[in-house]
């Protein structure tokens, strides 16, 4: 299923009530980056959206609630098989080695920054979600590929990085979705967009490592 789309005055008008809640949830990563975020991975877990038909009016799409009570997640792909523009940017600056560093880098950080927020945020809707690309056997196994075969930086985004997930999502039917360029959750979702208007009064004065302030509200 996919997620009806709301207009902005829908989307602040869903946030009274839970924006507290939220926060508490996520502490103490506590950044309006972070806030936005979670508020994606809150939403997204209640499961409410409309059922997708090939062909069908979106308006005539009937609607649905998920059942499911486990929620399976993404978070480690970019950092096991090289998503994040910032290892193009090491890939650039000093091969693959360094590209390699900035990959563990982050992968030792992962259990700080994201993993508690993302569990909190989804189960508060009394779902279950597991990492299966934070297994420890995928990971030694990841480490023993050719870094010249999970990325290839002189291609384009979206062709040269996550190659392996990309080809295995192709291969499996996700031709429209493969090869698109990556983007972060608030950002794909349009939920940070909503959130900063909200708070800073336009989405370009918005700064992602400012603490979530709960009295700020421009409506």
């Amino acid at each position: 299923f996919f997620f009806k789309q709301k207009t902005a005055y829908e989307m602040l008008r869903s946030l009274v009530g839970s924006e507290m809640c939220i926060r508490d949830r996520i502490y103490p990563r506590i950044s309006h980056m972070d806030y936005n975020i979670s508020l994606a991975l809150h939403l997204a877990s209640k499961g409410v959206g409309k059922l997708f038909i090939e062909g069908k009016d979106p308006s005539q799409l009937p609607s649905i609630k998920s059942k499911a009570r486990v929620i399976l997640s993404g978070l480690g792909a970019d950092e096991v098989f090289g998503g994040y523009s910032r290892y193009r940017v090491a890939y650039l600056r000093a091969g693959y080695s360094e590209m390699r560093k900035e990959m563990i880098f982050d992968l030792n950080r992962l259990w700080i920054r994201n993993l508690g927020r993302d569990d909190r945020s989804i189960s508060d809707n009394s779902k279950e979600v597991r990492f299966p690309f934070l297994d420890l056997d995928l990971w030694n196994y990841a480490l023993t590929i050719d870094s010249n075969k999970l990325t290839k930086f002189y291609l384009p985004k979206g062709y040269g990085d996550k190659i392996i997930l990309r080809k295995l999502g192709y291969k499996l039917g996700l031709k429209q979705t493969a090869y698109f360029t990556k983007k972060a959750i608030q950002f794909g979702t349009r939920i940070a967009k909503q959130s900063n208007i909200k708070k800073f009064g336009s989405n370009r004065k918005a700064k992602g490592n400012l603490t979530y302030n709960l009295s700020l509200i421009h409506i």
